[in-house]
Parts: structure tokens; C-alpha cells; sequence
């Protein structure tokens, strides 16, 4: 029979883990990621990265684990090493694509790999590679071609050309297709405004530290940014056109989430300790919310366009209800 938390008492509400990953071998590693495999019924995938240590090199190796959560705890299914840390993945989530994922690797490298199979398919090329830590890739919508007809006339098949996105710690927002023969290559680069470095006056870019993007099409961005601020860019604008430029925060932007119902309405968290919420191309949040201790991570709910909730780094998680008198808490 089925249970809810309505069946218990405030006093016995509380959440359990069914298991626990263990990290890999002896050595101290860091978990940088972990997601659901769509078309692996029931497998947890597990990135982690090595810590650095100055007796060895600057770069470590880094893991992609494939877990079978209701196995043993010992047991996984399958392990990817890399020559360097792991910092994201991203799996396709298309059916056509079903079992291709991402690897962003901390030397600013990208891999292609068909899971489950452990052979890298596709990488970036020393030329085209990010020339820093990769913060995060993400797979888009495949592109469909035009409509191409034969010798008689008749329609051909349409092309699909797959594509993807990233962005590194060097402030650059790379978008890539994916080419059968010729691997990955950059069709547009987005940066934002420059900065002037006194010392040998080099140009370098504003670092991004985090992109929201569209639940349904992933052409709209929101780039949020390490001095607080929050560009709003759509991909099928030329690449340096920006709809609005918000001063969010004091201090980096740490995520920004998209509302699953309405893609002008956003929230953004802060290392200052505040959650925004933000509608359309307003100068000012419509509300504020002082969450006490630098934001980890937000999300809105799939189920209601008003419910989210909210990480902070003391690893407390609030639940809150735009229905109600914000700010409302459902936990704390």
C-alpha cells in the first residue's frame, strides 16, 4: 500500500538513504556530478575528480562511474577513467541519441562517449579545446536540416546534425556540432564584456560561472557571472547580442533556474546568501528571499510552475511555495 507523509507524525518525517556509493579505491577523489541514465533502467552515473596535491602533477586522472544503486554497495557496473578530472557530464536526452554522453574534463577537454561502452568515440583537438577547467557541457536539440530532394525528385531523408554546448572558467560559451567523419567542431562562440588586466594589460574575458537554460528548447540562456551579474542571450541572435544585462548579486552568480511553465521567469542564487526571482527583462527581482548562507543549488518542481527549492552550502534544503505569502518554507 501506498504511504505519504501525511500518514506520520511531524516527529517521524525524515529522509533515509537507500544506498550508499562508495568513492573509488584508496586515494581521495571528489564528486563532481552525478545523473540518472535515461536509456540504463535503474544505473546512477558518478563523476569524480582527484585531489590535487603538489607532489604530483597539476592534472589528475578523473572517473565516470555507472552504478547499479540497488546492487550491492560494492558493486558498479562500469568504470571510464580519464586522464584528468571529471568535472560534468551530460547524457543525451533524445531517444535517436539515447546512451551518448558528454565528459568535461578540468584540461578543458571534451569526450564523446556511447555508453555502455568504454571506447571515446569523439574528443576536442588541442586547437579547439577550452584553455581551462570546463564548468559544465550540455547537450541541445539536434539541428534538422532542409528538406534535400534526389535525381527524381523524390524527398531524402532529413539530416540531423547533432550539437552541443559549453563553457570553461576562460569566460568563453562554445557551441559545437558533432560531424560523423571530422569530429567536434565550433560553429559560435559567445564572450562577454572584456576586462583589462594592468599588470601587462592582456585582455581576458569575465569568468562564467554558471548558464540556465530552457527546459523545452534550450535556446534561451541566462549567464550568470563572477561579479554578480546575469546575461540574458538567445541562440538564435547573432553571438554578441544580448537581450539584458541584470546586476544580480554581490559577489558570483552560483545558479540560475528556469521555470518549467514560463521561460521568463527565473531564480538566481548567490554567493551572498539571497535567491532572486526575476520576470522577463525587469532591472529589479520581484522578490528576494535571504536564505542565511551561499546558495549550492536551485530548482524549480516539475509538477507546478510554483514550487522550488533551494541548497546552501551549510547543506540545508528549503522548499518554498509562490502560492502562498512568499516567503513560505515547506521545510527547512
Amino acid at each position: 500500500m501506498a504511504c505519504s507523509f501525511e500518514d506520520y507524525d511531524d516527529k517521524d518525517r525524515s529522509l533515509f538513504p537507500l544506498k550508499k556509493m562508495p568513492f573509488l579505491g584508496a586515494g581521495l577523489f571528489r564528486v563532481t556530478h552525478m545523473s540518472w541514465t535515461y536509456h540504463l533502467k535503474h544505473n546512477l552515473a558518478i563523476s569524480y575528480e582527484s585531489e590535487h596535491s603538489a607532489a604530483y602533477s597539476h592534472w589528475h586522472e578523473g572517473y565516470v562511474v555507472l552504478y547499479h544503486p540497488m546492487a550491492n554497495a560494492g558493486d558498479y557496473d562500469k568504470v571510464y577513467k580519464f586522464k584528468s578530472g571529471v568535472r560534468y557530464f551530460d547524457i543525451a536526452f533524445e531517444w535517436i541519441n539515447n546512451g551518448l554522453m558528454l565528459v568535461a574534463l578540468e584540461d578543458g577537454s571534451i569526450h564523446l562517449v556511447k555508453l555502455p561502452f568504454p571506447n571515446v568515440l569523439k574528443s576536442t583537438t588541442a586547437e579547439t579545446k577550452h584553455s581551462s577547467p570546463v564548468v559544465q557541457v550540455m547537450w541541445m536539440p539536434d539541428w534538422h536540416g532542409k528538406e534535400k530532394v534526389d535525381a527524381k525528385g523524390k524527398p531524402l531523408p532529413n539530416v540531423r546534425v547533432q550539437r552541443f554546448l559549453s563553457y570553461a572558467e576562460d569566460g568563453l560559451l562554445k557551441f559545437w556540432w558533432v560531424r560523423r567523419y571530422v569530429g567536434f567542431t565550433v560553429y559560435r562562440t559567445v564572450h562577454l564584456h572584456q576586462q583589462a588586466i594592468s599588470t601587462d594589460m592582456d585582455i581576458r574575458y569575465v569568468s562564467i560561472t554558471c548558464v540556465g537554460s530552457d527546459y523545452h528548447d534550450r535556446t534561451l540562456l541566462y549567464i550568470g557571472t563572477r561579479d554578480g551579474k546575469i546575461y540574458k542571450y538567445n541562440t538564435m541572435y547573432p553571438p554578441q547580442t544580448f537581450d539584458c544585462v541584470l546586476d544580480a548579486h554581490v559577489g558570483p552568480v552560483i545558479d540560475i533556474a528556469i521555470n518549467y511553465y514560463n521561460r521568463d521567469v527565473f531564480l538566481s542564487g548567490g554567493q551572498d546568501g539571497l535567491v532572486k526571482l526575476w520576470r522577463g527583462n525587469g532591472p529589479a527581482p520581484v522578490w528576494a528571499y535571504w536564505v542565511e548562507n551561499p546558495v549550492a543549488s536551485i530548482k524549480w518542481s516539475h509538477y507546478t510552475s510554483y514550487v522550488w527549492a533551494v541548497v546552501t552550502l551549510d547543506n540545508t534544503i528549503q522548499m518554498y511555495n509562490l502560492e502562498r505569502q512568499p516567503p513560505c518554507g515547506l521545510t527547512g
